[in-house]
């Protein structure tokens, strides 16, 4: 079966061969894979550094404008021609073995494959570190109340991609958005075992309140029949907790969400959020996201 990688990437010049190299690295990589670069009018080098790569089995493609990293991926999957697709970010690391493993999976009979992920600041050396087989299958109410998913972590039959796309309405959350769509049609399993390293940089979109509040937004609304119906009301809660203090980081209203997690389910979590400042807010923040 043939393996297509798609790279999306925009002003990447500094990070983007470290990712590429991380792919083209990985044990048990086909022959004929194909990795696509989808340049989303990047105005640094990005272009430059990775046709200096000189790999024939890289093939760059450059948007006509700026249109976003989802229309970016959707379009890199329509200049692809692999049974196997996977996506990589233009900042992050595929740690050694994550594409065996995972190919190892889609052959016992699942559709799609996702995993955990580090998070750090700073560069780190995991060449090391094994990746077991240890998972859970995935279904729409095990992607509550927080995102599991990463798209950098994931690897699909392509039918999967042909059913559903990234919404390009997404600002943030695009991956949450396809995870919960996928288990809901798909065989999805989910490695515990993190497969990717993510790196954090001053202008990440996971950093941007803002835009996070918004993805919330159109989240909640797109699937409140899955969310209001779990069993463990505490799942509902929790999630309008971490979508109330989106909204006050980035100033938007977030008391009617309080107000309505504690009606849900009562617990820390929620009590919690209402002693919340934005200072405090900002505080947790770069400690948590920034190992």
């Amino acid at each position: 079966m043939k393996l297509s990688i798609v790279i999306p990437t925009y002003n990447r010049q500094g990070t983007i061969v470290r990712s590429i190299n991380s792919v083209l690295k990985q044990e048990g990589m086909p022959s004929d894979f194909e990795l696509i670069i989808i340049d989303d009018c990047s105005t640094d080098d990005t272009v430059r550094v990775v046709q200096e790569i000189g790999n024939p089995n890289i093939m760059l493609f450059k948007l006509e404008k700026n249109s976003g990293a989802n229309i970016a991926r959707n379009v890199g999957f329509e200049k692809s021609q692999g049974d196997i697709i996977a996506f990589q970010d233009s900042d992050d690391v595929w740690l050694q073995g994550k594409l065996k493993r995972q190919l190892e999976i889609l052959r016992d009979g699942y559709d799609i494959v996702g995993s955990s992920l580090m998070q750090f600041k700073k560069e780190k050396d995991f060449s090391n570190l094994k990746i077991g087989r240890e998972g859970i299958e995935i279904s729409p109410d095990r992607l509550f109340p927080v995102n599991i998913v990463s798209t950098q972590t994931l690897v699909f039959r392509r039918k999967v991609m042909e059913e559903l796309m990234f919404d390009p309405i997404y600002s943030n959350l695009e991956d949450w958005d396809f995870a919960i769509r996928a288990s809901q049609n798909f065989k999805f399993f989910y490695l515990l075992s993190p497969t990717c390293l993510r790196y954090l940089s001053k202008n990440s979109i996971t950093r941007n309140h803002k835009d996070t509040a918004e993805s919330y937004s159109i989240l909640y609304k797109k699937f409140n029949n899955i969310i209001n119906n779990f069993d463990d009301k505490s799942k509902k809660a929790n999630f309008l907790v971490d979508f109330a203090v989106q909204c006050q980081a980035s100033g938007l209203p977030s008391w009617n969400l309080k107000k309505e997690a504690l009606k849900t389910s009562i617990n820390l979590r929620v009590i919690g959020s209402f002693f919340l400042t934005k200072k405090i807010i900002n505080f947790i923040a770069k400690r948590w996201k920034f190992n």
